[in-house]
């Protein structure tokens, strides 16, 4: 049996996308230990339920076939775990890493800079 695929990190954000010519899902990370911003097409959006730790490639290339008929499923696969994975999106070694390092970065700098001024506060005092 394969091994199950990397789970969705629980702490990530999710909200429709915002670009009209591009629906969809917007995924994004709250705690920014990634900039990137996803948009999952909505006809892969059911995939992301796959991406829990229990279910394997297999069972996410059963569910695609039967939504789509095709038999070559590989590089879609491929193509959303690869995305999701080097985004940080995953709970596997590159978001591991990411944290590692923006931990270390946070731990070194010698000012630490206010995250939400001008947001959420005034910029200036």
């Amino acid at each position: 049996m394969s091994a199950p695929l990397a789970r969705l990190r629980p702490d990530l954000d999710f909200m429709p996308s915002p670009v009209p010519d591009r629906p969809g899902l917007l995924i994004r990370d709250s705690f920014r230990y990634t900039d990137a911003v996803l948009i999952v097409p909505p006809a892969l959006v059911a995939c992301l339920d796959f991406f829990d730790g229990e279910h394997t490639e297999s069972d996410l290339r059963d569910a695609l076939f039967r939504a789509t008929g095709e038999i070559e499923l590989g590089a879609v696969i491929g193509q959303l775990r690869g995305a999701l994975s080097q985004n940080g999106f995953l709970e596997d070694e590159t978001f591991e890493e990411l944290r590692r390092l923006s931990h270390e970065e946070f731990a070194a700098a010698p000012v630490r800079q206010p995250s939400h001024a001008g947001s959420a506060y005034p910029d200036e005092p």
